[in-house]
């Protein structure tokens, strides 16, 4: 029964990714699999599935999750992962539901929102350090446009991020034991919407997409290293493919369903990832010893002591800006709120906004903050790396943190 319950598992979240990919091409349901390939194979060759089948599948996978008898922390994060596909499959033959609602099913959080007088401050005491004088927002454009390639040059950007990789590697490497075979290839390209995609191919090994239309931010690149990988999302993947999926013989890791609780607890790793191996001083003092010079960047000592809010507001400013467009708000005011809290041009806030916009992916932005907030006050002091082995390595949904 086991076997046929993941493999059935497995088909339901490839027939919910065909299904997804049908409405928007920019809305897909599963991120990586590298489990027994005749599972993808036969729903590549099948016709797309009708919703009702689809939700009659979901409802049989969850009437059956509690014959398996599996440990009680698999058995509560299958439970939840097999609600969230029940709840697409809902949404799918038309059922609405409240954002809570939606987000308590999907992804195992509530709902909650960044107060605007943070943001405020944040960019108040920021700018008491600004170097320059004169107009604050030209000062930190022309900052930002010190540490960002010029446009000629972006295909330089994928070097610089094997050379961060590099050194977030060799400081994960020193709490955690890595496989000795595992690696990220970096690829450069375009048109896409995002800036950056790690997609896991299984065996230790992760494919980087780097998008060098939007990416070419210099300062940026040990946060997007840790964050894609050490010890974020390549780390977590290589471990749990490791430990879970070939000791343990968990099927279910070998999937990865970009709307259910897993992404929580992976995009919240991801998150805090750089700040497992470096404070913000650190950070800057790297870039500055170590990537501003390989870059060929005339950065001063006062620039690169200067971290942008926006480094620390992306996060919150975004799902604020979501939560925006869930009360009704037009997109010219999202708009607005996206430059006047995170100082962006107004071509990088309709970036944001499209990325939002996207159909059945529009609440995975609160997968980010609520995965950070969650995990944050259980990732401090001497033991925080200890803490952070057993997130990488074991089936933790998000409700699981709350006590």
């Amino acid at each position: 029964m086991h076997d046929s319950w993941f493999r059935d598992y497995v088909l339901l979240a490839f027939r919910l990714d065909k299904a997804l990919r049908a409405i928007s091409e920019h809305s897909p349901f599963v991120d990586y699999y590298y489990g027994p390939p005749e599972w993808r194979a036969r729903v590549a060759a099948e016709a797309l599935a009708p919703a009702p089948e689809l939700l009659h599948q979901a409802l049989d996978l969850a009437e059956a999750v509690s014959r398996l008898e599996l440990e009680p922390q698999r058995a509560a994060f299958l439970s939840k992962q097999v609600l969230a596909m029940q709840t697409v499959c809902q949404k799918l033959c038309g059922e609405t539901f409240t954002l809570e609602e939606e987000l308590q099913r999907c992804f195992d959080i509530r709902p909650s929102r960044t107060s605007e007088a943070l943001f405020e401050q944040t960019w108040a005491q920021a700018e008491e350090t600004l170097p320059g004088t004169g107009d604050i927002q030209k000062r930190i454009e022309a900052l930002e446009q010190h540490v960002t390639l010029p446009p000629e040059r972006a295909e330089q950007m994928v070097d610089l991020l094997g050379y961060a990789l590099a050194e977030t590697r060799r400081r994960t490497r020193t709490f955690l034991e890595l496989p000795v075979d595992e690696t990220i290839t970096i690829q450069a390209t375009r048109g896409q919407r995002w800036m950056a995609n790690n997609l896991f191919q299984g065996h230790a090994r992760s494919k980087l997409d780097l998008n060098i239309d939007l990416f070419t931010y210099a300062r940026a690149l040990l946060t997007l290293a840790g964050h894609e990988g050490y010890p974020g999302h390549h780390t977590e993947c290589t471990l749990k493919e490791q430990r879970l999926y070939r000791e343990r013989g968990y099927l279910e890791q070998a999937i990865g369903l970009l709307i259910s609780p897993q992404m929580v607890i992976s995009e919240g790793i991801a998150t805090l990832a750089a700040s497992m191996l470096f404070s913000p001083e650190e950070e800057s003092q790297w870039l500055a010893e170590h990537m501003y010079p390989r870059a060929g960047l005339a950065v001063s000592p006062e620039e690169a002591r200067w971290i942008s809010p926006a480094y620390t507001l992306y996060t919150p400013v975004r799902r604020n800006a979501a939560l925006l467009l869930h009360e009704g708000r037009s997109e010219k005011e999202v708009l607005e709120y996206l430059q006047q809290y995170l100082r962006v041009s107004a071509k990088e806030a309709e970036q944001i906004l499209a990325y939002l916009q996207r159909p059945f992916r529009e609440r995975y932005i609160f997968t980010y903050a609520a995965g950070a907030e969650l995990m944050r006050p259980w990732l401090q002091g001497t033991n925080r790396h200890n803490v952070l082995a057993r997130f990488l390595t074991e089936p933790i949904t998000p409700s699981a943190l709350l006590g």
